[in-house]
């Protein structure tokens, strides 16, 4: 028989079984080790994805720019005197507008080829969302009835 016989105080032999249970200590470290692991691709998706995803626009309070001086917020790109943000996310055109609205801007507006080729350098060779409007047909003299141009 297993375990050892132990005699209680009212004279009765007792057995003593030491029980192993297979399998507790391995499930307590496999519980222990996908915590830690847990934590850990927590911490590095909290520092490295959450803040570029999930980060809510900041409103900037002073919205002037003067013709002598422009200061762009920090990640953006100045190009003459006006300020350009690449966002990472693809958005469809309102939704980049509104997120354009939420920094208080504008999809990037070009009057003109030399202001597309500056940026260019900026860019990756995806898609780009830019500012345009077309003209209504209420308008039917309007020389530019159909035809896609710039928002001003």
């Amino acid at each position: 028989m297993e375990g050892e016989g132990i005699e209680n105080r009212d004279g009765m032999e007792a057995v003593e079984q030491n029980v192993k249970r297979p399998g507790i200590v391995t499930k307590k470290m496999l519980v222990m080790s996908s915590m830690i692991c847990g934590g850990i691709a927590f911490l590095l998706w909290a520092m490295l994805g959450f803040p570029r995803k999930f980060k809510n626009p900041r409103i900037f309070k002073d919205n002037t720019c003067s013709e002598d001086e422009t200061i762009c917020p920090q990640g953006w790109n100045q190009i003459n005197n006006n300020c350009f943000f690449q966002a990472e996310h693809e958005k469809t055109w309102i939704d980049g507008q509104a997120n354009c609205i939420a920094y208080r801007g504008s999809l990037a507006v070009f009057n003109s080829k030399n202001e597309v080729e500056s940026l260019m350098p900026y860019l990756g060779p995806s898609s780009y969302w830019i500012g345009l409007t077309k003209p209504n047909a209420s308008a039917p003299l309007h020389p530019d009835v159909g035809k896609w141009r710039c928002i001003r």
